[in-house]
């Protein structure tokens, strides 16, 4: 949000953004209509101060009869706002005053776990979660875990890596899909990151899973020329003995076979042989080979 206009109902909202307190009370003081403005998207003057981080606002906003649940008009909340903008000192204070960290968005997920991952704000997210399990005591899981999962899923479409290793160690279970049957696994590896798919696949996801198109995560790399997460999961697969696909789209076959000459090349043994410039052959016809002291060479 950022706010550059000079009228005043665009200044109130810049300075309640900015936590400009005493000339927000001014300007209100010459506005009927300032508790109930929104901007051009549905923002209240509470979500835009949550979004600032502007305590202050906030707390002078409650105090003036402001909504602490008043929604904007994609139903998040100033608690979401302030989550989305990694404003840790303003989420708590909502909390404190009596927003819900269970509130729901626009898509029916937990607001603050699925906002948090997608603006990878860790250290809300991991405030969020610890305050969760406080409230919801042994529910915690059965109460979120489609949440903490769609946060997951999140967060591996945008390779956010710290948040993706933190929920994982919270998730129940690995191999759970979404509404296409993609796993965590398929999300990350389909977007190209390649550090993630491998640390998903250490963790133990299922690389023979399969999504709606039947397809598993190695097919569905190659299909979007993903080559790198690809080579990953094939390696891992090679490694662990398990089948590979056949491709009757040549494209994709092509690919695969190169990626397992790639793998090959880079797996193979590398032997320790003499210089081969030192080996000689004798004008006498003798077979013999001198080689100095320490001198060795890689040969693949």
């Amino acid at each position: 949000m950022r706010f550059t206009d000079l009228d005043k109902q665009s200044a109130i909202f810049s300075y309640a953004f900015n936590n400009e307190l005493l000339r927000l009370q001014q300007n209100a003081q010459t506005s009927l209509t300032w508790r109930t403005d929104t901007t051009f998207d549905g923002h209240g003057l509470m979500h835009v101060a949550a979004a600032g981080g502007a305590v202050d606002t906030l707390e002078w906003l409650l105090d003036q009869g402001g909504s602490i649940d008043q929604k904007d008009e994609q139903g998040n909340t100033a608690l979401t706002h302030a989550i989305a903008h990694n404003h840790i000192l303003a989420a708590k204070f909502l909390v404190s005053h009596g927003a819900s960290l269970l509130g729901k968005d626009g898509g029916n997920m937990n607001a603050a776990l699925v906002t948090g991952c997608i603006n990878n704000c860790f250290d809300i997210l991991q405030w969020s979660i610890e305050s969760l399990k406080a409230e919801l005591g042994d529910d915690f899981l059965v109460a979120l875990s489609r949440d903490l999962f769609v946060a997951a899923l999140f967060s591996c479409y945008k390779g956010h890596c710290t948040i993706v290793t933190y929920l994982i160690s919270i998730l129940p279970d690995l191999s759970t899909t979404e509404i296409e049957g993609d796993t965590l696994l398929f999300c990350a590896a389909c977007e190209g990151h390649v550090a993630l798919t491998q640390y998903l696949l250490n963790k133990g996801s299922d690389a023979l899973a399969l999504n709606h198109l039947n397809e598993t995560p190695l097919e569905a790399t190659l299909k979007l020329n993903q080559t790198l997460t690809a080579k990953v999961i094939l390696k891992f697969m090679i490694d662990k003995k398990l089948p590979l696909p056949s491709f009757s789209n040549s494209h994709r076959e092509m690919l695969l076979l190169e990626l397992q000459r790639q793998i090959k090349k880079e797996t193979s043994p590398r032997l320790y042989v003499p210089e081969a410039s030192l080996w000689s052959i004798s004008s006498d016809s003798s077979s013999s080979f001198n080689a100095s002291e320490n001198s060795t060479t890689f040969i693949k």
